[in-house]
């Protein structure tokens, strides 16, 4: 516990000695709620963090993947991690969507949900008509 932290329950502490129990019990609560307000925050950069991590991690296993695709030892397992990291391969990335088991011709909006059914200008997804939003 910080020396302030320490003073401030030693001050409420000696406030509610002397009478003053409503205003003892207001600085304890603005205490605590300085406290969740830091905790909160502390807490949503440690997510930040988490995700920045998992995108790293992601992408690093999605190279070794890519490296096993290459040299033809991939297994069965790693096909199938590889279709569960899906929504995580870049939208042109051909190479690891189509070891994923995307169709060259899927949409990018819905990963394999949809297809596009002609190459034409202005060709619609069957799934989300090519703006990620269901039809």
């Amino acid at each position: 516990m910080s020396t302030a932290s320490g003073n401030i329950i030693a001050d409420t502490d000696e406030l509610q000695r002397h009478g003053f129990g409503p205003v003892a019990q207001a600085v304890k609560l603005a205490r605590s709620e300085a406290f969740e307000a830091n905790r909160n925050a502390q807490l949503e950069e440690l997510a930040e963090s988490t995700r920045s991590l998992l995108g790293i991690v992601r992408r690093a296993r999605l190279e070794e993947l890519r490296a096993a695709l290459r040299a033809e030892s991939i297994s069965y397992g790693e096909l199938a991690e590889l279709a569960d990291l899906v929504p995580f391969i870049e939208a042109g990335d051909m190479e690891l969507l189509e070891a994923a088991g995307v169709p060259e011709h899927a949409c990018a909006n819905c990963r394999g949900a949809g297809f596009i059914e002609t190459e034409e200008a202005g060709a619609r997804c069957t799934e989300c008509d090519g703006s990620g939003e269901g039809s």
